[in-house]
């Protein structure tokens, strides 16, 4: 699950063409979206998306870096996307968003909030295209 090929590992699927749309999510942890190293996701779109990652102090640990990444995918487009943090914060945080292996994207009025306490770069990206049309 984590994209390593095994031997007899059927083809990878498909997915392509996937809206989500008019979400306001609250939570703790990372959000990861991500493709396949043999068959990356294609087309995928978020449009008028909140989202706003808190800590858990009662979690065992505690590693959430970034909190949504985008791995293999060509053609995303993120439109009217905030990310951002709440209390409590993790002195773990660095990024709100990384992409990764990422081709062909669009970022179009994302606002990605700093990390409290962090003077790293709001978004990261590593073998990434992408153009960002401002708010």
């Amino acid at each position: 699950m984590n994209g390593t090929e095994r031997a007899n590992e059927p083809a990878a699927g498909k997915i392509r063409n996937v809206i989500i749309q008019n979400v306001i999510a609250h939570g703790t942890g990372a959000s990861v979206i991500n493709g396949h190293p043999s068959s990356w996701l294609e087309g995928v779109r978020l449009d008028n998306i909140k989202l706003f990652v808190s800590s858990d102090p009662n979690a065992p640990y505690e590693h959430t870096a970034t909190a949504l990444t985008v791995r293999q995918a060509r053609g995303l487009r993120m439109s009217n996307v905030e990310i951002g943090w709440e209390k409590p914060f993790a002195a773990t945080w660095r990024n709100g968003l990384s992409l990764e292996q990422v081709k062909d994207a669009i970022l179009d009025r994302v606002e990605v909030h700093p990390v409290p306490g962090s003077k790293s770069q709001r978004i990261i990206s590593t073998d990434a295209e992408y153009v960002v049309r401002p708010k």
